[in-house]
């Protein structure tokens, strides 16, 4: 249903939604309302790999931090009661299979849960896998393909088929990412952490 009002911040479901873009003026989520009005798909959300294994405590309240963060997003940009109701979590836990990769950042053992002290520790972090990327493919903006950086998994050219993102940011990098990964406006090249590669990862 296409609606003149962009402003469209009441609506409970998708049906109530323009399935335009200029229906969505301020509308930060407005790529994942599209998509699924579009695809006719009603459900959006992340599969999360369980890398580590050592403490099942800690690996909870990773995602219950995650899901947190993802929540007070989306409150914050006006869709939590739209866009909750479609969120899937799909954990993938497999210790033989998944043990031996190292990329989930445990959360800190002395987390409060209070915010303001959570922003003063090391980001938690995802990170995003493009899974069509190869050593050998070439990027669509030439200078993604630029050499002489230094050296990930052998690839020394700028983008490297994979990014850190902070999770405070979780639901917006999903809208994001129905764009591409290898934007060479916003892909920051690890050890950096998108959104403004001022924090890296530590080597």
């Amino acid at each position: 249903m296409s609606r003149g009002n962009r402003d469209n911040f009441d609506a409970r479901t998708l049906e109530e939604l323009p399935s335009q873009p200029g229906g969505y003026q301020r509308d930060i989520f407005s790529r994942i309302c599209l998509n699924m009005i579009r695809t006719g798909y009603h459900k959006w959300g992340f599969v999360i790999y369980r890398c580590t294994y050592d403490d099942g405590e800690l690996w909870n309240r990773y995602l219950a931090q995650l899901k947190q963060s993802c929540h007070e997003e989306l409150v914050k940009g006006r869709r939590a009661e739209l866009l909750e109701k479609y969120l899937d979590w799909v954990i993938i836990e497999d210790r033989d299979k998944l043990q031996c990769l190292e990329t989930v950042i445990q959360f800190q053992e002395a987390d409060t849960g209070d915010r303001f002290f959570r922003s003063r520790l090391p980001p938690m972090v995802i990170t995003v896998i493009d899974r069509c990327w190869t050593s050998d493919r070439t990027q669509g903006n030439v200078t993604m393909n630029d050499g002489g950086y230094p050296a990930i998994d052998g690839c020394d050219r700028k983008y490297v088929g994979w990014e850190y993102f902070n999770t405070v940011f979780v639901a917006s990098v999903y809208n994001d990412l129905h764009g591409e990964l290898d934007d060479y406006e916003s892909y920051q090249r690890p050890p950096a952490i998108y959104p403004l590669g001022k924090k890296s990862m530590p080597s």
